[in-house]
């Protein structure tokens, strides 16, 4: 009868897009989960040289004494160029985190629009599948 055909149309059309919106929120889920661990932090920018190295040629020297007699006479900027050009690619890696990180945001909030949507047709679609 028409009401049957009526119901199992309706429970098609239910049951598919939110079945879609899931598979999509999954591979969402991972993006921004990626997003956030892939997300520069102070933690991967600290330095660990040794404590034997002088900051300004950056040798390694074999004991603390040595290191304090090299430093009164070196005039090298090798180690400002280098710490220079670190946090040149870290500002990189901030920026590139921060794009990824709204562009997440963006999607989930397109997501979170189509769901909306999708709760205010599966509602109304269900009024008029219960009124025979």
């Amino acid at each position: 009868d028409k009401y049957s055909k009526d119901l199992d149309d309706f429970q098609l059309n239910v049951i598919n897009d939110p079945l879609v919106l899931a598979g999509d929120l999954f591979a969402a889920y991972y993006e921004a989960d990626a997003a956030c661990k892939n997300f520069p932090t102070n933690e991967s920018k600290k330095d660990e040289s040794d404590p034997c190295q002088c900051p300004k040629c950056l040798n390694v020297y074999a004991h603390q004494a040595a290191l304090n007699d090299h430093s009164k006479l070196c005039r090298s900027t090798f180690g400002e160029e280098q710490q220079n050009a670190k946090d040149r690619k870290f500002l990189a890696k901030l920026d590139t985190g921060i794009f990824r990180l709204v562009t997440t945001a963006k999607m989930l909030e397109k997501k979170a629009e189509v769901a909306t949507e999708l709760w205010h047709k599966v509602k109304t679609k269900a009024q008029l599948a219960i009124t025979p």
